[in-house]
């Protein structure tokens, strides 16, 4: 069988019973976008996030071999969150309530998995950028901290009619931004 071919835990037990890093490389490989993608979420902050998911790709070398459960997803997702938080609280900011209740477990499968290609994650970072600022910020508070029309509106003291305004124009600014990306590539 072919290491690509190794179920999550199998290649977990592998690595923790042989320490040959092909089984570690095959599993950070196969999750790396999606927990890029849990850092930005609670980091929102594209450096903040790359270093993040670097840093916790490098603890997870010696956190993994903890590992005991049935399954992998559930544990890494936890694991990134636990770090993502840790990292907030280093820096005194507060992890926003709203944030932690769009974790629930019955959502791990779509935030973490690994079959959503990179360009997708890596074209919309880039696409979110190039957003004006008032689009960029109401996609960010809609769909990372998962806010309300009403909750941005009280947050920003922007109108209502402005907000749906810079959400309809940011998707649909996205939207375009990303099919030029993907078919640039």
């Amino acid at each position: 069988m072919k290491i690509s071919e190794l179920t999550d835990e199998q290649l977990v037990q592998h690595y923790i019973e042989s320490n040959d890093v092909q089984y570690y490389l095959q599993i950070t490989n196969r999750y790396q976008e999606p927990l890029f993608g849990v850092c930005f979420r609670f980091l929102n902050d594209l450096n903040h996030a790359q270093t993040a998911a670097i840093n916790i790709k490098n603890r997870l070398k010696k956190d993994i071999r903890s590992y005991s459960g049935k399954n992998f997803k559930t544990w890494l997702h936890e694991y990134v969150k636990k770090e993502c938080i840790q990292q907030l609280e280093l820096q005194n900011i507060a992890v926003p309530p709203t944030l932690l209740e769009s974790f629930r477990p019955e959502e791990q499968e779509s935030l973490f998995d690994p079959s959503v290609p990179a360009a997708s994650l890596e074209s919309l970072i880039n696409c979110l950028e190039t957003l004006p600022e008032n689009q960029q910020l109401t996609i960010k508070l809609f769909y990372l901290k998962e806010m309300s029309m009403t909750e941005i509106e009280k947050a920003t003291g922007m109108e209502m009619y402005k907000i749906k305004n810079y959400l309809q124009k940011g998707r649909k600014n996205l939207k375009t931004c990303m099919l030029q990306y993907q078919s640039n590539n």
